[in-house]
Order: C-alpha cells, then structure tokens, then sequence
C-alpha cells in the first residue's frame, strides 16, 4: 500500500500538469490586457464561459461515471477496454449530436440572451460550440490518463495543448494583432488538433467498441450529475449574462476579477482531479485504517490553498494598478471578495467526496440548485443596488449554500470523518480578511496604503501557517526536513 509521500509524489505531477490551462490562460492574460480592447477582452471571456458551460451537457457526466467505475473494472482488462472506448464513442457522439441541433437555434437565442449586437453565434457562438465538443471529450482523455496513472501520456497531452495553445495565441495577438473572432478561432485550432491525434491514439489502443452493458451503471451514476452541473454553471455565471446587458465595459473589469480569482479554483480543481485516484483507492481498500492518510491530503490542500489565495490578494493591487488601464481599477476591490468564496468552495470538495464515493449523486443536483437560487436571486438584487460589488457578494452567498448543505449530508453520514485540525480557524481568518480588505480601499488612498492593506495580511497568514507548521514538526525535532513536513501536516 503506498505511504503519503508516494501519493503525493503522484499526485503533485498530475496537479501540475493539470494546473497547465490555468498557467496558459495566467501567461496570456497580459497579452490580452496590453494588445486587445478591453471590449475584445470581455468578449473573449463570454466565449469562454459559453465553451466551458455546454461539455456539461453534451458528455451527460459520462466522465464523472468512468472516473468512478473504472476502479471498478480495472482488474479484468479486457472488459476495461471495451468499458474505456464505449465511454469514448458515447460523448464523442453525443457532443456532435448535440451541437448539430444547437447550431440552427443558435441565432435566436443569443439575440435574446445578449444585448451586444457584435456578441452573435455567428461570430462566437459557433467556435464555443465547436470548442465545446473538444472539451468533451478532452474530459474523457484526462479522466482515463489519471485513472491509469499514466504519466507519460498524461503529460504529453497536456504540455502539447498548453505550448501549441500559448504560442498560437501570442502570436495571433501580437504578430497579427487580430480581433477577438480571430484569437478565439486560433485557440480552438490549437487545443482540437491535439484533441484529434489523441482521441485516434486511444480509439486505437482500446479498440472501437460498443457494448451497451456499460450503459446503465455509467447512466445511473452520471444522469443526475447533468442537472447538478448545469444548475452550477448557468447560475453561477448568470451574473456575466446580466452585466453584459448593463455594460460591457464593466463585463470587461469583471471578466479580470474572475479570472485573478478563479486561479484558485483552477488551482483547487487540478488538486482535486490529481487526487481522487489515490482517494477512492485508499476509501475501496478501508476507509477507517486509510483515514489519517485521506485526512492528510486534504490538510495539505487546504494549506496550499490558503497560500494561493494570500498570494493573489496581494499580486492584485500590483498587477492592475501598475501595468493596466483605468478602466479594469474597478477590479481591485472585488477580487478579495470573489477570493472569500472560494474558502468555502473549497471546504465543500472536501465534504463532498464522499457523495461522489458511495454513489450519491442523486443528492448533487439540489446543492446546485440551492446554490444556483441563491446566486441567481442575489445577482437579481444586488447588481442593480452595488455593481460589480453586488455580484461579487452573490458569488459569495452561492458558494456558502452550496457548502453549508454539503457539510449537513456529511454529519448525517458515520462512515467518514475528516480531521481539518488547525485549518479551519486558519480558513476563518482567511474569509474575514477577504470581507476587511476592500473597505480599506478607496480610490482617494495613495497606492502605498493600497499595497499594505493587501500585503499585511499575507504576510500574517503565511506567517500563521509557518508556525502551525513548526508546531506540528517540534515533536520531530526537524523543522527543515520536507519529508517531516508532509508526515506532520
């Protein structure tokens, strides 16, 4: 059985190399800010969303139910094969099916969803649904090399879309100064060429085959996943469809904050897709004698995760105020705010696993439908009464429900107990903090108090952090040593 240091070894490759869409996203984002307008810039963000929301109905969760039942199926590898192609065949299918009958319906319902009159399918909505089916099946491909543990393949996969999409954009931008159609065109060329060679690679090892018998545990365990991410996406976003409709100037400072803020959950989501390979192996084996060891992985996000967000409060007012346009100041003050709900985000992927373990799915769909609600009757009031303060506030209030609902199905159920120790008031502290920070900004404060107000509190956490940590290795006498470090946390 594999100790914490070799799951983490494991695990911290596949973060990484999980993490490399954030990272292209994070290195072209100056690009973007320096060559593109601001509106190009709003524009390339709601093809994006558009982009990400459709796979989520397009795959019907078929990859959450391979994630899961190939742990099932792992041991007898010819029925794997057939399990890992007919999943394949399945959302390559149903992502074409479904984007044939978007595509004529396209045009009526972004000119009822969209007030700009550039914003129309021809022009970005057929490259989102395009890029859509690429992201379906990406999904696919991402969830069988991690359940496999494959490295090698998991890397090339990743590093290919990451270098071939980064240089083709910066170029586009740079070289040719192109429009946002364009950029967004060469970024779906890029990403679907990979897509392409490796969906042939696997249809190639694993066979083309189809064999129904997959079907309905695959169907039984995803189905209600479709609702449960639906409702997330739709609701969770609304507040771009509703600031586009008020100003698309403002959409563009908000498209900015979400992206600084959203690192985090990128971040949180990569650790997340890393580990659970290792997580439901410990929880298949026993979940009791495996405890210390789920519990540790889970403290060792939670720390990361802190440091993450205390890095991109600070890295804000530098980033903006220095190297941006007036236009995207507004941002500053609303990123601390977003960043306060991703504590809670993060709290409820660790109350969540077990739903996803014992095959709960059909609670999923009422935490997004809660949390949606919320989101979407906060916007509706907010937005109108604060701005993009209001939205930032709903994003908060919809985290919070999705997480307060979590934990109450996680007390009811005896079979798992995570111990997050000194987190938690740590993640307190954190949350606090991100609600303080924008009261203290003013746009009258020279930029030296700004920089304090965000640098102070970063160097208290990290600070906090570092001495929790040295309390937990004084039994050990070895405050230096890593491999203490990961035994102690």
């Amino acid at each position: 059985m594999a100790g914490f240091r070799e799951i983490f070894k494991a695990t911290s490759v596949y973060t990484i190399l999980g993490f490399l869409p954030t990272a292209s996203r994070i290195i072209v984002l100056p690009v973007f800010l320096k060559f593109l307008d601001i509106t190009d810039f709003a524009y390339i963000g709601l093809n994006s969303l558009i982009a990400s929301i459709l796979p989520l109905i397009m795959t019907l969760g078929l990859e959450h139910a391979y994630a899961r039942l190939y742990f099932d199926y792992r041991s007898k590898p010819k029925l794997l094969k057939a399990f890992t192609s007919t999943t394949l065949l399945m959302i390559t299918g149903q992502a074409i099916l479904f984007s044939l009958v978007l595509i004529p319906i396209g045009d009526p319902l972004f000119r009822s969803l969209f007030e700009s009159e550039r914003f129309t399918f021809n022009a970005f909505g057929i490259s989102a649904v395009i890029m859509a089916v690429f992201f379906s099946i990406n999904s696919l491909i991402n969830a069988h090399f991690r359940s496999k543990k494959s490295v090698g393949a998991f890397a090339l996969f990743s590093v290919g879309q990451f270098l071939l999409s980064l240089t083709a954009e910066c170029l586009a931008i740079i070289v040719y100064r192109a429009n946002a159609e364009t950029v967004i065109w060469v970024r779906l060329i890029a990403n679907g060429s990979i897509t392409l060679i490796f969906l042939i690679y696997m249809l190639w090892k694993n066979g083309i085959l189809f064999e129904a018998r997959f079907l309905r545990p695959s169907l039984r365990y995803a189905l209600p996943l479709i609702p449960y991410t639906t409702f997330g996406l739709i609701f969770t976003n609304a507040d771009r469809v509703m600031i586009e409709n008020l100003d698309i100037v403002a959409l563009g400072a908000f498209n900015l904050a979400m992206a600084i803020a959203s690192i985090s959950d990128s971040f949180m989501f990569a650790v997340q897709s890393a580990t659970y390979p290792s997580i439901y192996e410990l929880f298949k084996q026993n979940i009791v004698t495996n405890a210390a060891r789920i519990d540790q992985l889970y403290r060792l996000i939670g720390i990361l995760v802190i440091i993450v967000i205390c890095l991109l409060i600070a890295a804000t007012p530098v980033g903006i105020y220095c190297f941006l346009d007036k236009a995207y100041f507004v941002a500053v003050p609303i990123v601390p705010i977003i960043l306060g709900g991703y504590v809670f985000r993060y709290l409820y992927i660790v109350y969540a696993e077990p739903l996803f373990y014992f095959k709960r799915t059909r609670r999923l769909p009422w935490l997004n439908i809660l949390s949606g609600s919320v989101s979407l009757l906060s916007n509706l009031i907010l937005i109108p009464l604060a701005g993009l303060f209001g939205a930032a506030v709903a994003s908060v209030l919809a985290k919070f429900s999705q997480f307060s609902l979590t934990f109450h199905w996680y007390k009811k159920d005896d079979r798992v107990h995570f111990n997050l120790q000194y987190l938690v008031p740590l993640i307190s502290v954190v949350f606090i903090l991100c609600c303080l920070i924008p009261l203290s900004i003013t746009y009258s404060f020279p930029p030296v108090v700004v920089y304090t107000a965000y640098f102070v509190p970063l160097i208290f956490i990290i600070t906090s952090v570092c001495l929790v940590m040295r309390t937990r290795l004084a039994k050990n006498k070895d405050v230096f040593s890593f491999r203490k470090l990961l035994d102690a946390i």
